[in-house]
């Protein structure tokens, strides 16, 4: 069973011992953390080792237990007061509903009552912290499975499967947020026509998945999943310009995954995005730089803003010269 802690509060010495003779602390489920013969000595103790409840006199020195509840209940929002009260103070401290005293007892203390009291007391901390403990189970099964819901709603993104306007909302009921300035797309392509002899092609893109994650996940803030047979990579940036640095870093990994694993892997990467809803477009460019694979080789990264431009310097001198030929070359020069 569960112990919890009390603190005892009173500027009689002799009803203190009183309670801690007359009263089962230990088969009731709690322990005496400590006394103190007054609210200035307690609030001290309590903020040293803050007990579950607290069971304090009113009328004291120094600081009463009016005072001490007020400072008890600012701090330790959650923490259990039980009061003692004279009869003649019973409906002064009644007053201070704001204080949400737990119980309050007549004095002389009588240890039938006190026992009853420590009773709900207990009852009512086992059931708070069951709730709690519920509480902290779901939580740690929702944090565990947030990567695989955040997985889901990437791939549905991709498949713009969400409505423009419900983008943003979703985004943040899934914590799927870019929280850098910048963000951008990595596909890792691994060839089904280049593969190791005898070697399976979803263990072999797993082994890629599981390398160029391993070598990533310390230097950027990644989130990786699995789409349409690759593996898919969305990475924030803290300057538009570090997508120079992604690409260089993702050739690497690329050759070297080549190397441990035998696999062909090449890397297509997307524009520089700003936001969530932009992922779908940076998707696609990074789709179409896979495609210029079959120009600028694999087993590289190919981002595909470097990627286009000398492609367009190809394209213009492939149209020139098939213009010069038509006789038009002048009007293109």
């Amino acid at each position: 069973m569960e112990k919890y802690s009390v603190l005892l509060v009173d500027d009689e010495p002799e009803v203190i011992q009183i309670m801690l003779k007359k009263i089962d602390w230990e088969g009731l489920g709690f322990t005496v953390s400590g006394y103190a013969e007054n609210g200035a000595s307690a609030l001290e103790m309590i903020n040293q080792n803050p007990p579950d409840v607290v069971m304090t006199d009113i009328r004291m020195p120094y600081m009463d237990g009016m005072e001490l509840s007020g400072h008890i209940r600012e701090q330790y929002p959650d923490m259990r007061i039980v009061l003692f009260t004279g009869f003649d103070e019973f409906e002064y401290a009644r007053t201070a509903i704001h204080l949400n005293i737990s119980e309050y007892i007549l004095k002389p203390v009588n240890a039938a009552e006190l026992t009853e009291t420590l009773t709900r007391i207990r009852a009512d901390l086992d059931r708070e912290r069951k709730e709690q403990q519920n509480i902290d189970t779901l939580m740690r099964y929702y944090k565990e499975s947030l990567p695989e819901m955040q997985s889901r709603f990437a791939v549905m993104l991709l498949e713009n499967q969400i409505a423009a306007d419900q983008i943003e909302r979703l985004a943040e009921e899934y914590r799927f947020s870019i929280e850098k300035p910048f963000a951008t797309v990595a596909i890792f392509h691994v060839s089904r026509t280049h593969m190791p002899e005898g070697g399976d092609y979803q263990v072999l893109r797993m082994a890629v998945w599981r390398y160029a994650y391993d070598r990533l996940k310390d230097r950027w803030r990644v989130l990786f999943f699995s789409y349409q047979h690759d593996n898919v990579m969305i990475v924030q940036l803290d300057e538009s310009t570090d997508i120079r640095r992604l690409t260089d870093e993702c050739s690497i990994v690329a050759r070297n995954a080549g190397h441990v694993t035998g696999a062909v892997v090449t890397v297509g990467i997307g524009r520089v995005i700003r936001s969530v809803s932009e992922i779908r477009d940076c998707w696609l460019g990074a789709r179409e730089a896979l495609s210029y694979r079959v120009i600028f080789g694999t087993g590289r990264a190919i981002n595909i803003r470097e990627a286009r431009i000398p492609m367009r310097s190809e394209e213009r001198r492939a149209s020139t010269i098939s213009c010069r030929r038509s006789g038009w070359g002048m009007m293109l020069l």
